[in-house]
């Protein structure tokens, strides 16, 4: 068995309803894995839309069918307020998943240049294993760095686009 003891994650923002469903149905099933039989016992998780709280929904599933008190979810938030411009149905998902986080790391007081990178880069510094939803055809953008910044410490990545797109069923998947 690898041991796999931290596990962060890092996509796209903008999902449809249909991926978003699909993204955290497959988190499920892949995060119980690496905790039942990889040692997974941490989670970074960024808190940005799309992706991230496709990634935090999947964590608070798993928290209340029986994980609770297996591993522990961390925020890794660039800084405090990051919701404040997001709409009322996302800051409320936001704030009701904030409940489920064992530990809040917000790097800044407010907003910096630089501090969305940072973030990610402090998630990948900190895990075995970067689970991303990034479209490989992309060339830019902060998923793209945060995998390949992975890549270059020998993080390995485990990019679920495709499968995301998939299931989906619908021909698009994260574009923002």
């Amino acid at each position: 068995m690898d041991i796999i003891r931290a596990c962060a994650f890092t996509g796209h923002r903008s999902l449809t309803a249909a991926e978003m469903k699909a993204a955290s149905d497959i988190l499920r099933k892949k995060l119980a894995d690496l905790i039942d039989n990889h040692g997974t016992v941490e989670f970074y998780l960024g808190g940005a839309l799309g992706f991230d709280t496709a990634a935090a929904v999947a964590l608070a599933h798993l928290k209340k069918e029986g994980y609770n008190g297996r591993f522990r979810m961390i925020l890794a938030c660039p800084h405090k307020g990051q919701e404040a411009r997001w709409k009322p149905a996302d800051k409320e998902l936001y704030a009701k998943l904030y409940g489920y986080y064992d530990e809040v790391r917000c790097l800044y007081d407010g907003y910096v240049d630089g501090c969305m990178k940072e973030r990610n880069y402090f998630m990948v510094d900190n895990c075995n294993l970067l689970i991303a939803c990034c479209d490989p055809r992309r060339r830019t953008g902060g998923s793209f760095q945060t995998v390949n910044y992975a890549k270059k410490k020998g993080v390995p990545v485990d990019n679920l686009f495709f499968e995301i797109k998939d299931a989906a069923g619908n021909g698009s998947v994260c574009d923002g």
